[in-house]
């Protein structure tokens, strides 16, 4: 975690509200809805501060903890569907639909449930959208030498991984 980051997150546990929402958030006590309302307005203000400057990754980590924990809390899981959707974690967005934790009654999220097939390899496995844009480069790059500029957030395969021969066969 940057020095910066760390210092914003310590004055935001300072505020007495998010001590207390976030604190209840974590026992697993009950929120009210105002203060699931404030909680998840937290993770937006998190998210914008990452599309910004992708170098805040600790912020988007925070934002996917709180967000996981209050869709597992109290089992609303459209929150975590519109994150993994929004920043291409889409095995957990078709995990989602597959398992009927959401609604998909609205035509845009009847248009990304069709959308994730894109991702999908052998065997129904599903990649996320980063694992996919960079075998596309890999496998479309006729230089002799490729480099890669991997953030933190980026997973390739690694040598061990079944998915790597199976993706790489495809």
């Amino acid at each position: 975690m940057k020095a910066d980051e760390k210092r914003n997150l310590t004055k935001l546990n300072k505020i007495d509200k998010f001590h207390s929402v976030m604190h209840s958030l974590t026992v697993n006590d009950i929120l009210n809805d105002d203060d699931k309302a404030y909680i998840l307005s937290i993770t937006l203000v998190f998210m914008n501060f990452y599309k910004k400057d992708k170098r805040h990754t600790s912020y988007i980590e925070f934002s996917y903890y709180i967000i996981l924990k209050y869709s597992l809390q109290y089992q609303d899981y459209k929150p975590l569907y519109d994150f993994t959707v929004e920043f291409g974690f889409f095995p957990i967005s078709k995990d989602l639909l597959t398992k009927k934790l959401i609604e998909s009654d609205k035509i845009k999220d009847l248009l990304i449930e069709n959308t994730l097939d894109t991702y999908k390899i052998n065997e129904g496995y599903i990649e996320t959208f980063e694992q996919y844009h960079t075998k596309l480069n890999l496998l479309q790059d006729t230089s002799n030498e490729i480099i890669y500029n991997v953030s933190s957030f980026t997973t390739l395969w690694s040598p061990s991984s079944r998915s790597k021969s199976d993706s790489l066969a495809a």
